[in-house]
């Protein structure tokens, strides 16, 4: 897994690697698809149509979530930040961690057998209901100016940054 992407939103943002953007693209369109589409600002169709295209693999290559084009807002933002909380509920419910073997299986959603992750190493749930809250941070614009990469604990840190 050496393929990062920018999440951004009002000119700041995030690099992190785009297998990690799947997953975690994974559990935002459960949020969505549990409280329907249609009970949210339509602009916030553009999140979940990201996170959709993400999910399926639909975009590997080009992984990324648009938030400018989607938050004109504060209907928007907190709209969002529902989502954000479903979806760290959904992901907390898989106890410390997803296991290689989940994980394989969110892989087998995916349209194109090509654009398919083998996982190797289980994702502590802590990473991805943290990097959750590290977007809402960037997007409520208290996001810390140091913070420029996420690594996941156990994966490749390139940069020997803290680890989420």
């Amino acid at each position: 897994m050496a393929r990062e992407t920018i999440l951004k939103y009002n000119e700041k943002g995030i690099w992190i690697d785009q297998d990690f953007v799947q997953v975690l693209s994974y559990f935002i369109c459960k949020a969505f698809e549990i409280k329907g589409l249609d009970t949210f600002p339509p602009n916030l169709k553009g999140i979940y149509d990201d996170c959709y295209y993400n999910r399926n693999g639909e975009s590997a290559g080009m992984v990324n979530i648009l938030f400018d084009d989607s938050i004109t807002g504060l209907a928007e933002k907190d709209a969002l930040f529902e989502i954000f909380q479903d979806a760290r509920s959904l992901v907390s419910a898989y106890g410390e961690a997803i296991s290689v073997n989940i994980l394989n299986q969110f892989e087998d959603l995916k349209t194109y057998p090509e654009f398919k992750s083998l996982w190797t190493i289980p994702i502590k749930t802590q990473s991805l209901i943290t990097t959750l809250n590290i977007i809402e941070q960037m997007i409520d614009g208290t996001l810390q100016p140091s913070l420029t990469s996420i690594y996941y604990s156990g994966f490749n840190n390139p940069d020997g940054v803290p680890e989420v």
